[in-house]
């Protein structure tokens, strides 16, 4: 914690940073809240996506950036570029003070959320990266899909998992074959489980799990 608690003094944006780790929830990053801003530091454990750690945190920060108008995500900060002692480098963000989402009830809430980030202006394909652009949204899905299809055979999985698994694969390589009509496009949260929204004390509710947003079909998010 020392190597962050110095980057955050060395970008000046932060003086005598007090840093407060957080309960662990997931395994992709860890939270320390930055005492007396209503920050939040976000540290990577690893990329989702396989990317290297500059690649990854200039993934994240788009996200954060792209969305944040949609009036439903935390507010970017600050980048932390990685570095010895903090490889995955971090992100510096709006801590939403809320509660967890209560099912069905919430449920309104959440597609509020999720339609005011599909509403947002979608940019020309040469500006949508860093983030990645399923164009064909069926067929960048499945190739995601394909992509951890490929170690199925290190999984020590039962027969009839097996096999159902294989099934599905099959339907869904015959699916994006198959001519279909085009698919909006818009930007997606596609990790839009309840367990990633909290309710602020307004009633908003807030998507705070970025780090998988994507250009691609809203139906992902549904």
């Amino acid at each position: 914690m020392g190597v962050l608690t110095a980057a955050l003094a060395e970008s000046r944006r932060y003086r005598a940073p007090e840093l407060e780790p957080l309960r662990v929830k997931g395994i992709a990053h860890d939270h320390l809240r930055l005492r007396g801003t209503r920050l939040l530091v976000r540290v990577p454990r690893q990329s989702q996506f396989a990317l290297p750690p500059e690649d990854n945190l200039r993934y994240q920060a788009a996200c954060f950036e792209r969305a944040h108008p949609s009036g439903h995500t935390p507010r970017l900060d600050a980048v932390i570029e990685p570095r010895p002692g903090l490889p995955m480098g971090a992100l510096v963000v709006e801590e939403i003070a809320g509660r967890p989402m209560r099912l069905p009830g919430d449920l309104t809430r959440s597609a509020q959320a999720l339609a005011a980030i599909h509403r947002l202006p979608v940019p020309p394909v040469a500006e949508r990266p860093p983030l990645a652009d399923h164009s064909d949204a069926i067929a960048g899905t499945l190739g995601f899909i394909e992509r951890q299809w490929a170690f199925r055979e290190a999984l020590p999985l039962p027969p009839g998992t097996r096999r159902q698994l294989e099934e599905e694969i099959a339907w869904a390589r015959a699916f994006a074959a198959a001519p279909k009509l085009p698919q909006p496009v818009t930007l997606v949260a596609t990790d839009s489980d309840p367990g990633n929204f909290l309710v602020d004390g307004g009633g908003r509710a807030v998507f705070v799990d970025l780090e998988k947003m994507l250009y691609g079909s809203p139906a992902i998010d549904l």
